[in-house]
């Protein structure tokens, strides 16, 4: 199970396309062709590689910052 993945804590599907949305909006130029839903909960988010490869990280960073935030970790 991946830390992007909907169970327990994890990021759920709205996360996911409040997340996709943000991307595109960070990422303005790339190509955003997106795959179906069953690829998609195997980890392919987008037909191009560079930029699915792109939107794990991003998930990633999401999530990391999400634990921490949990932790107490952005609070004085």
């Amino acid at each position: 199970m991946t830390t992007y993945e909907s169970s327990s804590g994890g990021i759920t599907s709205k996360e996911v396309y409040d997340l996709m949305c943000s991307f595109e909006q960070t990422y303005k130029g790339e190509c955003f062709d997106k795959e179906d839903r069953r690829m998609q909960a195997a980890g392919y988010y987008y037909g191009n590689g560079r930029v699915n490869e792109l939107f794990r990280a991003y998930m990633n960073g999401y999530a990391l910052a999400k634990c921490m935030a949990r932790q107490g970790a952005f609070t004085a």
